[in-house]
């Protein structure tokens, strides 16, 4: 983190925000695949679903995983991510 001494305030790195707007991504394509899910009807559109979701999901694992080891405060527009 930044310290900026004129705001008194913390501002994030330039790469706190890259990694956050990558679980905001994250999160976002999850919600779109299961809003496709939740329409599909062809069985092997749904099987493919399935995988799209389950990589999306340790994707997200993997990325809050590494957010809390780096030390990295994650928000977004839905306020904090941690889940």
């Amino acid at each position: 983190m930044i310290i900026d001494i004129m705001a008194g305030k913390t501002r994030p790195k330039k790469e706190d925000r890259e990694f956050t707007a990558l679980i905001i991504e994250t999160i976002d394509e999850t919600e779109k695949t299961y809003a496709r899910f939740n329409e599909a009807t062809d069985s092997y559109e749904i099987e493919s679903l399935i995988f799209r979701l389950n990589e999306l999901e340790r994707r997200y694992s993997y990325l809050i995983r590494r957010a809390k080891l780096d030390k990295i405060a994650v928000t977004g527009r839905r306020g904090s991510l941690w889940k």
